[in-house]
């Protein structure tokens, strides 16, 4: 689920924040569509989690499911937070310059 929100940190605009957000949105979505998933298809949420520690079956639709839907709200969450804020990254400050060693 962090793979947008990494893939958007090289873009200028990306604020920090609005990045780590997106990670946790990503994690939470799996968590949420497990659960939903787990109680759809196997009548309860708790086989629903336990599926998520237990062997994936890949034709599963609960996991199809997560796998499109955690990195969209990932992505979108640090798109609209970076969004929010007025934030550029100017780069790194030259460290020639901004220590000074006494000899």
């Amino acid at each position: 689920p962090t793979l947008p929100s990494l893939a958007l940190g090289l873009w200028r605009r990306t604020h920090p924040n609005a990045a780590l957000a997106g990670c946790v949105v990503g994690l939470i979505t799996i968590i949420v569509v497990y659960c939903v998933g787990g109680a759809l298809e196997f009548g309860s949420v708790g086989k629903g989690l336990a599926s998520l520690y237990g062997a994936l079956v890949l034709t599963s639709p609960t996991l199809l499911t997560a796998f499109i839907l955690a990195p969209f709200f990932s992505g979108l969450t640090t798109v609209v937070g970076s969004l929010m804020v007025k934030y550029e990254f100017e780069g790194f400050t030259d460290v020639q310059k901004s220590v000074s060693v006494k000899v």
